[in-house]
């Protein structure tokens, strides 16, 4: 077995080469483990392991794009008493004011295929309706509209979120 077993980068200084460690396995088919995570990845690039005099070819790594909001309908039905028609938010111009008693439908499609879909307020998480793979919706009855940030949480098929999901303000 080698000493030691290390991951070398491209392109140079991205990182210099790191030591990989040792993983404890059980049996006797994998005696020989070595693993280094990656966190905070935010560009591609490429790598090849060595040890001794043996290296690897290099393997170049794409990252996948996290899914993102699309279309987005923001769509509020005040109370019955005002009389007023459904009235569409503008995306991306909050914080809104709605009146007490108003009901909040969040409709949008996002760039890929979704596992889930949460909208994440001060009043709780309330999972949302996924239909056509990457369409989500949830209405929201008066008692559940409270003052305060709205978070959009998304999770793809393939377990990514978004880093900074999008917000807004009511």
């Amino acid at each position: 077995l080698p000493d030691a077993v290390y991951m070398e980068f491209r392109p140079w200084g991205l990182r210099p080469a790191q030591q990989m460690n040792r993983v404890a396995t059980k049996g006797d088919d994998l005696q020989n483990v070595y693993q280094l995570e990656f966190r905070n990845v935010l560009e591609e690039f490429d790598f090849r392991v060595y040890a001794g005099t043996a290296a690897s070819r290099w393997i170049h790594v794409k990252l996948l794009p996290p899914p993102q909001i699309d279309k987005l309908l923001l769509e509020v039905t005040p109370p019955a008493y005002t009389a007023e028609p459904i009235e569409q938010l503008p995306a991306g111009k909050g914080p809104y004011s709605v009146l007490k008693g108003s009901r909040l439908r969040i409709a949008g499609v996002a760039t890929k295929d979704l596992d889930s879909a949460e909208l994440i307020t001060e009043g709780g998480t309330h999972p949302m309706r996924i239909s056509a793979l990457n369409h989500f919706s949830i209405e929201l009855s008066p008692e559940q509209l409270v003052a305060g940030k709205y978070v959009l949480d998304l999770k793809d098929t393939e377990g990514l979120t978004n880093r900074r999901p999008p917000s807004f303000g009511l």
